[in-house]
């Protein structure tokens, strides 16, 4: 008789199982399918945006002067994040000769420099006592068309630049220290140019801080005279010489008048490291042009968003 009740029960037991399955199971044409879904974060597409007009006393490149009369220049800078440690850019920058001392080489009131530059870099984070290691490629093309009527190589260049640097090393929200070395590679006039460097900044009171930085040129530098009387071959260079040639150092201050415009002074102090490479730095006998020590100041506003 227990047997009986026990089959009985258990029968009944699978029986309503059965009926729950039936009921819990939905029909064919009622089951839904899941399609997976990808997030687009829209804003990815929107650059980030900087600006920075400048005036300067004279046209300085890699400690060198080109202009020692003053001259305005403007950089337009967008940039894309990519991911978290990647991103990618492009920008131009302009360079005016308004006191037409190289009037001599094209129209009047032109842009002296226009340099259209595109990169991207990758940043490896957790690397211990440097922090983080960020690899920066880009590529310039430099247009100078106040001297398409020189007979002298340069009017154009092409040039590439790997520039590796560490994170900050200092653990201070109100200071900054950071080391790295450039590549560059002119490769159109075959000159190139290994730059190690320091960067800092602080804070010097609330909105006002300071930033400087310290480079070291070692570089096949050439010189093109050109336009001297006596100069017979145009595209032989008078100087081509592999060796340590320059030290700059740069300081800027700078005053937050919003969260994203700021404004203040700059200056650059160079110091030629070579006698022969020193010689290179004289132009038409401009004395401003001749020291082993070239100087600029100047002032910048700078625009970010």
């Amino acid at each position: 008789m227990k047997k009986m009740l026990f089959g009985i029960a258990a029968a009944a037991l699978v029986g309503a199982t059965g009926l729950m399955a039936q009921e819990a199971a939905p029909a064919a044409s009622e089951q839904k399918v899941l399609i997976p879904t990808i997030e687009f974060n829209a804003d990815a597409l929107i650059p980030s945006v900087n600006i920075n007009l400048q005036y300067a006393s004279a046209y300085m490149s890699d400690g060198k002067i080109l202009n020692p009369e003053s001259m305005l220049f403007g950089d337009l800078t967008l940039s894309w994040d990519v991911t978290a440690n990647s991103g990618v850019y492009a920008g131009i920058w302009v360079a005016n000769d308004w006191n037409d001392y190289n009037e001599e080489c094209g129209v009047q009131y032109e842009p002296e420099e226009i340099d259209y530059y595109v990169g991207a870099w990758y940043t490896i984070s957790d690397l211990g006592a440097i922090k983080s290691l960020t690899f920066d490629l880009s590529y310039t093309y430099w247009d100078m068309p106040k001297r398409t009527g020189w007979n002298y190589p340069g009017s154009t260049k092409m040039k590439l630049t790997l520039d590796i640097s560490t994170g900050d090393l200092i653990s201070d929200e109100k200071k900054e220290f950071k080391t790295g070395i450039k590549f560059n590679n002119d490769f159109e006039n075959e000159e190139w140019q290994i730059v190690p460097y320091v960067k800092g900044g602080f804070e010097i009171i609330d909105k006002l801080s300071a930033n400087t930085s310290l480079e070291l040129f070692w570089e096949n530098a050439k010189w093109y005279v050109g336009g001297s009387p006596n100069h017979t071959n145009h595209n032989a260079p008078d100087y081509d010489k592999n060796g340590l040639s320059t030290l700059v150092w740069s300081l800027d201050i700078s005053y937050a008048i919003t969260d994203n415009i700021s404004f203040g002074p700059f200056g650059k102090l160079a110091w030629c490291l070579d006698h022969d490479y020193r010689e290179t730095w004289k132009a038409n006998g401009n004395p401003n042009m001749k020291s082993g020590c070239n100087t600029l100041w100047g002032v910048q506003l700078n625009i970010a968003f």
